[in-house]
């Protein structure tokens, strides 16, 4: 189902996408459906509903909206704005209503399948976007850490050691995160065998070099462009090496790697726009988002980048200038944005920015 919606979407043929949401949405079975996509079902079915300005049914289409992911889209969104009422007092201040209601699923589905790793990981991942990181650190001691134990970790297992190391940052145990994504590291990679392992290589890549640890964020970046990637997976490299080489001073190397970005750009044009960032290229940055604002495919994606970072429910944090910082109040970003999103406001950022906001303010105080 999600392969044939992303092959429809990259085809810009979305009223065929939409249609074929809806025809799940409306379907005597929805209720055997997942979570996931009976959330996605109803998201869609939701955008349609406001696009042809059928109100009818639209607190029954929202309440089956249960992505905390969605709440940002649908608070940014100007499509939406006749709703905004509708949508703010479902998701609740800091959208702690939909982040408990999420939790409380997550939570029920691994507490009736405990063996089930993927399971495991969303609920993992729940307790990550509610902030609740010491609950996440228990429910990753029950992977197996040491030397042994690595070699049989799979994907799912991974994901939720990555949840770990990211609530580990928050706590400011740097050195426990480390170690973590490390261990990603000396596993034995075996091509078609463990491919997942790009993920957390990257992650681990793109981390270091969020914290300015160029030297080492460089070897990370150059440790995981030896795993094979998507287009996708080969620009967050480049980024990782542009940014650790420019930080380094080492300005020739990083404009070897800036040309190959700008060349491939639309295989991850955000991506693209954080890498000049990096280097202080505001200005190109700015003409980049811009595009990508003008772009149905990848409007989404920058009205979401240009938001507070604390909107982001799953990063790695980053000291690095960011896309809000820089180019949400540029001039001519802002003529392109403001008639089609807003940046939402503070009252719903979720309960993990927040978290993660008094974690770094006590940190400061110290």
């Amino acid at each position: 189902m999600y392969s044939l919606a992303r092959q429809l979407f990259n085809d810009e043929n979305d009223d065929r996408m939409v249609r074929l949401f809806q025809m799940l949405f409306r379907s005597p079975h929805f209720e055997r459906l997942s979570g996931e996509l009976r959330s996605s079902s109803a998201y869609w079915t939701l955008k349609q509903q406001v696009k042809t300005n059928d109100a009818g049914d639209i607190g029954k289409t929202l309440a089956e909206i249960t992505s905390p992911y969605s709440y940002t889209a649908l608070l940014a969104n100007r499509s939406y704005q006749q709703i905004w009422p509708q949508i703010e007092q479902r998701a609740g201040p800091n959208m702690a209503l939909i982040l408990g209601s999420y939790l409380q699923d997550k939570k029920r589905e691994f507490e009736s399948a405990p063996q089930d790793k993927e399971k495991k990981q969303q609920y993992g991942h729940a307790l990550l976007f509610s902030g609740r990181f010491d609950d996440l650190v228990r429910l990753a001691a029950s992977i197996d850490h040491s030397d042994s134990g690595r070699q049989n970790w799979q994907e799912d297992d991974g994901w939720l050691l990555n949840l770990e190391a990211y609530a580990l940052d928050a706590q400011g145990n740097t050195q426990a995160a480390d170690r973590i994504f490390d261990e990603f590291a000396k596993i034995d990679y075996q091509p078609g065998k463990n491919d997942w392992l790009v993920n957390f290589v990257i992650n681990r890549a793109s981390r270091l070099v969020g914290q300015r640890r160029w030297q080492e964020g460089l070897e990370a970046a150059q440790v995981a462009d030896e795993y094979s990637g998507s287009p996708y997976a080969d620009m967050l490299v480049r980024q990782a090496r542009f940014c650790a080489l420019h930080g380094l001073g080492r300005s020739a190397e990083a404009q070897a790697v800036l040309s190959d970005i700008v060349e491939h750009q639309d295989d991850a044009l955000e991506v693209a726009v954080e890498a000049l960032l990096c280097a202080g290229e505001r200005e190109q940055a700015a003409a980049m988002t811009i595009k990508g604002l003008n772009d149905v495919n990848k409007r989404a994606q920058f009205v979401e980048a240009l938001q507070k970072p604390e909107f982001e429910f799953f990063y790695a944090e980053s000291s690095l200038p960011g896309i809000h910082e820089e180019l949400s109040n540029h001039p001519d970003v802002a003529r392109v944005f403001d008639p089609i999103a807003r940046l939402v406001p503070d009252e719903y950022i979720p309960l993990v920015g927040v978290k993660r906001r008094e974690l770094a303010a006590e940190r400061r105080s110290d």
